[in-house]
């Protein structure tokens, strides 16, 4: 077999067949192997853990048209229908949320029975209970009990969304200052002239601290 140089390449011929060589420069070999190793722009970039999912409706009524005194037949109202209930925590507040059927007094009947209301949850083995009360004489007396502690807290209606929304501050609470806190055991109940209306509860719902919720924790 004999080889030549022929354009800038190597020809080889022998046994009948022609074979031709390129001839690649060195340098061009270390330029291509970089380009190989490089790695790719998806490579490179960190890969990001999905957001968590928000957490809604901890407790939701398994059934429709609640809010029938259990005790005084034909007396009820939508007041008393609760239709679901959650709580969210930031670093400054913890909210509870319980949402009605109808929170306006127009056309009620009944008001003058009283009725009230109650939702209910525990962290690490601390009670929290929400109360509200409608008076037969149209007062609202509500509460807040974390553990042994009454603390601070504001109470509003919020008409818009047809929910009681009660804050409280997580300063100088002592039972939220623990670690890794989760809300569990969740339970909501309502009442007419101290009869049940309405009560679910959902023992297996969680709600780790500061988790997302479709609560606004300010």
């Amino acid at each position: 077999m004999r080889y030549f140089a022929q354009g800038g390449r190597e020809v080889g011929h022998g046994g009948g067949v022609e074979w031709s060589f390129m001839r690649i420069h060195p340098a061009a070999l270390t330029v291509l192997a970089l380009v190989l190793a490089a790695p790719t722009a998806a490579d490179a970039a960190p890969r990001r853990k999905p957001a968590p999912k928000p957490l809604c409706n901890l407790v939701v009524d398994d059934a429709k048209n609640d809010g029938n005194s259990n005790l005084l037949p034909g007396v009820s109202s939508q007041m008393v229908d609760i239709l679901s209930a959650d709580v969210a925590t930031s670093k400054n507040e913890l909210v509870a949320v319980l949402r009605l059927a109808k929170t306006s007094t127009d056309g009620e009947t009944w008001t003058r029975l009283g009725y009230e209301w109650a939702f209910g949850s525990n962290a690490n083995g601390t009670a929290y209970a929400f109360r509200a009360r409608l008076t037969g004489g149209g007062d609202w007396i509500t509460g807040v009990q974390i553990g042994d502690t009454a603390p601070k807290y504001t109470f509003t209606i919020d008409h818009a969304t047809k929910s009681f929304v009660w804050r409280v501050p997580r300063k100088g609470i002592g039972a939220m200052t623990r670690p890794k806190l989760t809300w569990t055991k969740f339970s909501a109940n309502s009442s007419i002239f101290s009869s049940t209306a309405d009560n679910m509860a959902n023992p297996d719902a969680r709600y780790p601290d500061l988790h997302p919720s479709c609560v606004k924790a300010k």
